[in-house]
């Protein structure tokens, strides 16, 4: 959840007498750059955090370059990327793309996990396979959606001695809840032919739609929230002019709405 920092580990070989380990860095603009140096150790593996970095926008590139006791940079680890998501908003739904995690012989499958922004815990949403890279993210089957969800991928090894995971920086959206109302439809034309709302996470149990002419007369009511009018009452089109719209509803966070006016000039 932290996007100010990537967390880097890499298992060494003891054996090999060294003086220091030199670690490189690139990102999909840059070449490889030095970005730090590296005591020799006596431990399998060597931690580094890099905070001079940008994940939620920038892919990352790393290797380590060993110095031997002669000072001499003559070996290279294999490369490491961390995994790079993106997400793109729709209406109702919200597509996570990953890329490869590199840095194992193999990933076994990966995981999309996603939370509020104010839960404590993630949720485990999709099991993606190394050849799936996209998941769709459909907001009509999350109950009490708030203003912001947070997403995180997650690689899991292919069996090994390790059997490990390694963790995705997170990407956040957040939402506005509104209602627009259009100014005018044509029901006998080819385009916007009916008249309705449209309202972003509503709850479809608590939302009514209702329409009344000039004499105070209810028209037109609907509960269902992809329902518009057609201009029609009683089967026949009703005459050229403007109408009176209410709209109650109650948005996925629980907070209720209510809109009324006129409509501009309804052309029938």
């Amino acid at each position: 959840e932290d996007n100010s920092a990537i967390d880097l580990t890499f298992y060494v070989d003891t054996s090999f007498a060294t003086t220091e380990y030199l670690l490189y860095r690139k990102d999909n603009t840059q070449p490889y750059k030095h970005i730090a140096s590296l005591p020799s150790t006596s431990q399998p593996y060597i931690y580094y955090t890099d905070t001079d970095v940008d994940p939620s926008n920038k892919r990352y590139h790393y290797y380590l370059s060993v110095k031997d006791a002669c000072g001499i940079s003559e070996k290279k680890s294999n490369v490491v990327s961390p995994i790079y998501i993106q997400l793109k908003s729709s209406e109702n739904t919200n597509r996570i793309i990953r890329s490869n995690y590199i840095g194992w012989d193999s990933v076994a499958y990966y995981k999309v996990f996603r939370k509020q922004k104010d839960d404590l815990l993630w949720s485990d949403i999709a099991t993606l396979q190394p050849w799936e890279y996209v998941y769709n993210d459909n907001l009509n089957n999350i109950s009490n959606l708030k203003d912001n969800l947070i997403y995180r991928v997650e690689a899991y090894e292919a069996p090994s001695h390790w059997e490990e995971a390694y963790t995705s920086s997170s990407q956040s959206v957040t939402y506005t809840r509104d209602i627009w109302i259009p100014n005018a439809f044509t029901p006998k034309g080819e385009n916007n032919k009916t008249f309705g709302p449209v309202a972003t996470f509503t709850q479809q149990d608590n939302y009514l739609f209702q329409i009344y002419n000039r004499m105070g007369l209810m028209i037109f009511q609907t509960t269902d929230i992809n329902q518009g009018w057609d201009g029609r009452f009683n089967g026949e089109y009703v005459p050229q002019g403007s109408y009176v719209y209410i709209i109650y509803c109650t948005f996925s966070d629980g907070t209720c709405r209510e809109r009324n006016g006129n409509s501009n000039k309804i052309e029938i």
